[in-house]
């Protein structure tokens, strides 16, 4: 395209674009009323060590009055642990879940102290959002696959509560 003058090198311009990009859960911010509380839910599709990294000084960049509540799953394989080992610190709940896809890892592997299972990612959110303050963040975070799932369940106007056939 470069050689036919259909696209020219222009790094200014370059820069300038790929400034405006967004890509859904990526550090994406939702607001939220649940309970008449008005909350944020950050999703970040981060699914690895680096990528946990990265959300970690995103994290350090914000208030830090806040309390930060943390959803997490992966699917088996990743580098779990180190994952765990960077963001568990930065937040004062971990609530593990299992990721919608049959090679989802086992959330009861990962409790400890500060971390708790829940059965999905619904229950998950919806304990959070009843224990969660009106400053608090919520942050789902540990795999592409949660993150689509968090984003259909907030940005798509359904209600985080469990189903209660489930």
């Amino acid at each position: 395209l470069e050689g036919l003058g259909m696209l020219r090198r222009d790094a200014g311009a370059i820069r300038e674009t790929l400034a405006r990009v967004q890509v859904p859960g990526r550090t994406q911010i939702l607001e939220r009323t649940y309970g008449g509380l008005d909350r944020r839910v950050l999703v970040d599709s981060c699914h690895t060590a680096d990528s946990a990294h990265a959300l970690r000084r995103t994290l350090e960049e914000r208030s830090s009055r806040e309390r930060r509540w943390l959803v997490f799953g992966a699917l088996r394989g990743k580098n779990i642990g180190a994952m765990l080992d960077v963001l568990a610190p930065a937040f004062q709940q971990v609530i593990l879940v299992p990721v919608a896809s049959p090679r989802s890892w086992d959330p009861a592997e990962g409790v400890g102290p500060g971390r708790l299972a829940a059965r999905d990612l619904r229950h998950a959110l919806a304990g959070a959002f009843e224990c969660a303050g009106a400053w608090d963040l919520l942050a789902v975070a540990g795999s592409m696959y949660l993150a689509g799932e968090a984003l259909e369940a907030l940005e798509f106007g359904k209600h985080p509560r469990p189903d209660s056939r489930t």
